[in-house]
């Protein structure tokens, strides 16, 4: 029976007295994306486009969170294969700024370990469950980035709540420095892994959540790079027992609990949309062309058995960028297994991969290089030569570009339609004449899908 060594009361497994499984998963929240202002606002080093996650314990009502460990046996492990950002004006190993602290440059994205708190004050809640009470105000002008991938912007809701969260935070089996944990102080990009098997951090007294989804905030880490982490985590029934859940290797009464591993893969992708390339390796933005410039459209991106029928996997819908570029996340299960990658657009055809595709922790896969990369070489190459695009025209998704599809085109253009429309095939915000140019050639070719 492995023990937690810890100055704390954690106790052993055999007190289990409830037969519920108390932690129900682990959220990972993506809490925002840093632009290039926040870059350079920052005191620390915070390269454009990093992302800050939290990352959250979700128990069910009357569970109480006890403490995140290692011990032998079981990692605790938190990692990027870059850096992790702290803030060097106020970054802490657990968060002790205020909500007026806040406020200054990128003092709200520091990486740290908690305890459900999200600053002195304030609970972490996931920003879907913020009330928009008090919202932080940035006093330099940044954090202002509404990239849609990471939901709602700070600026509307920041994901703290007033009140008072665990204090009592115990540091345990760490050495009089708290070296391991260094990596989250307030020095920037020191390093990229935090790992042991034989400490803890844990609330003296228990923590709930500030909700009734009773939700603790254990985390939150920004990083450039490719987060994954292994968690064992110990949580205090309503009967006065105790639950211990671990990322694997489960002994006696400890609990297997997929979620507290996350080891994602990373696809890059790269595909062109016909109607929407506007030339030079570059799309029109269509999304929103005022407040997201720099993207064109919504896509999904799906993984398909390479075997059998090719039944979809995964499926994860995503912007793509006006140069044609998508960062996939997908669960870690896939690493080492080969799927066929197709895309789906509103009024494309949809287009597969020429054959299967082995995904490793970061996989490329770019489809603007040649026909020969989608399968049954089915896309046509861009007007100015530099690239290969993806057909558009399917406006009615049946996999055929055809009469049925004008129908769908005809009624708009006659109505004289704006805004984001299907019917819409170049992007330029009308459905008209120029949108016929785009579908008329595929619809005289007989295009259609090309699928295994």
């Amino acid at each position: 029976m492995k023990k937690i060594i810890m100055g704390v009361c954690l106790v052993i497994l055999s007190k289990y007295t409830c037969a519920q499984n108390g932690l129900e998963k682990i959220i990972v929240e993506k809490y925002y994306v840093s632009d290039a202002a926040d870059a350079t606002a920052s005191i620390g080093v915070l390269p454009v486009g990093s992302v800050t996650y939290r990352i959250f314990a979700d128990m069910l009502p009357g569970y109480k969170f006890q403490a995140i460990y290692g011990v032998v046996g079981h990692e605790f492990r938190i990692e990027t294969n870059t850096a992790f950002f702290n803030n060097e004006d106020r970054g802490k190993k657990i968060p002790s700024y205020t909500k007026v602290g806040a406020r200054d440059n990128t003092v709200m994205l520091d990486s740290w370990l908690s305890i459900g708190a999200g600053c002195l004050g304030n609970y972490g809640v996931l920003k879907s469950e913020d009330n928009g009470v008090l919202t932080v105000v940035n006093n330099d002008g940044i954090l202002q980035n509404n990239d849609p991938s990471a939901g709602i912007p700070l600026t509307l809701q920041d994901g703290l709540l007033s009140g008072t969260p665990e204090e009592e935070v115990a540091l345990v089996g760490f050495d009089g420095n708290f070296t391991a944990l260094q990596l989250f102080d307030s020095a920037s990009s020191v390093g990229n892994l935090f790992t042991t098997f034989d400490a803890s951090i844990a609330s003296l007294n228990g923590s709930v959540g500030p909700t009734a989804s009773n939700r603790v905030l254990i985390a939150q880490l920004t990083t450039d790079g490719l987060l994954s982490f292994e968690l064992n985590i110990q949580i205090g029934t309503p009967s006065g027992g105790v639950q211990n859940f671990v990322a694997k290797n489960p002994v006696g009464n400890e609990i297997q609990l997929p979620s507290l591993t996350f080891n994602p893969v990373l696809l890059n992708l790269k595909a062109f949309i016909q109607g929407f390339y506007i030339g030079g390796g570059s799309m029109i933005p269509v999304i929103d062309p005022t407040n997201f410039p720099s993207l064109c459209d919504t896509v999904k991106i799906e993984l398909h058995s390479s075997v059998g029928a090719h039944d979809l996997a995964y499926s994860v819908t995503k912007p793509l960028s006006v140069s044609g570029d998508a960062q996939i996340l997908f669960p870690g299960e896939v690493l080492g297994n080969t799927y066929y990658i197709a895309i789906r657009h509103r009024n494309s055809i949809q287009t597969w991969s020429k054959d299967p595709v082995l995904l490793s922790q970061i996989t490329n896969y770019d489809f603007t290089t040649s026909a020969s990369k989608a399968f049954g070489d089915n896309e046509v190459e861009a007007f100015d030569l530099l690239g290969w695009t993806i057909f558009s025209g399917d406006i009615n998704q049946d996999g055929a570009i055809d009469g049925s599809d004008f129908l769908e085109f005809d009624g708009p253009n006659q109505a004289g339609a704006g805004g984001y429309e299907v019917a819409d095939l170049n992007g330029d915000g009308a459905v008209d004449g120029s949108d016929f140019l785009v579908f008329d050639p595929n619809n005289q070719g007989g295009i259609g899908s090309s699928i295994p």
